[in-house]
């Protein structure tokens, strides 16, 4: 069978084609493994979020990574590597396809044999990938800060709505970093949330023609 071709979605939900359809895949793969715009993580915390998963007891790790799978049915979302413990997924924003990556590290705690996650979410770079020399502009342009407006923390959210969908909800989470987003800073850092995420959050989900996951489509600004 032929593997899935993805469609790239602009912000009026039309695809994206032509020369910038070429940018994006050209320059979208590059941006997301080097992301030079986290190279100055530990110095600057406006655009990226980290917040660590905990799954209840009985969730299997076959459910785990077919949920990873199942990523591919959110709009613009490019799964970039899936394996018995690490996952990888590349995000390209619906305005201009900046490129966002989606990283988390499953391991499996020795004495309650349960499966945990070290999810991050962040901006590869400050130069959206539509942008001609997009790579070279994030390089020279390493050391601006800029924020996320929010959209990381978001992309976590989008994923654990795939895994409640696909019958693995997180039971509950520790919220380290949430980017600018507005709806997590309500809640201090390092704070447990206790809370089953037994409804998948609004996710810009494909259209059923796409092959969707979830009911219905939300459309992301």
């Amino acid at each position: 069978m032929a593997e899935e071709q993805l469609v790239i979605t602009n912000k009026a939900g039309e695809p994206v084609e032509g020369c910038t359809l070429c940018l994006v895949k050209l320059q979208g793969p590059c941006i997301s493994w080097v992301r030079p715009a986290q190279w100055i993580r530990p110095c600057f915390g406006k655009h990226h979020s980290h917040e660590n998963w905990f799954w209840p007891e009985g969730t299997d790790l076959p459910k785990i990574k077919e949920s990873f799978q199942n990523v591919k049915s959110l709009q613009n979302y490019e799964i970039m590597q899936v394996t018995d413990s690490h996952f990888m997924a590349r995000k390209y924003t619906p305005f201009l396809q900046w490129v966002d990556v989606v990283d988390i590290t499953v391991s499996k705690d020795a004495e309650s044999g349960t499966y945990r996650g070290d999810a991050w979410s962040m901006s590869a770079g400050c130069c959206p990938a539509s942008c001609c020399c997009a790579p070279l502009g994030g390089l020279l342009c390493c050391l601006f800060p800029f924020g996320d407006h929010g959209k990381t923390a978001k992309h976590l959210d989008h994923v654990k709505g795939v895994f409640a969908s696909n019958g693995a909800p997180i039971g509950h989470l520790e919220v380290l970093t949430f980017g600018e987003s507005r709806e997590h800073s309500a809640s201090p850092r390092h704070t447990i949330i206790d809370r089953v995420w037994g409804e998948a959050p609004a996710s810009p989900v494909k259209s059923p023609q796409e092959g969707a996951g979830f009911d219905g489509v939300v459309t992301e600004a």
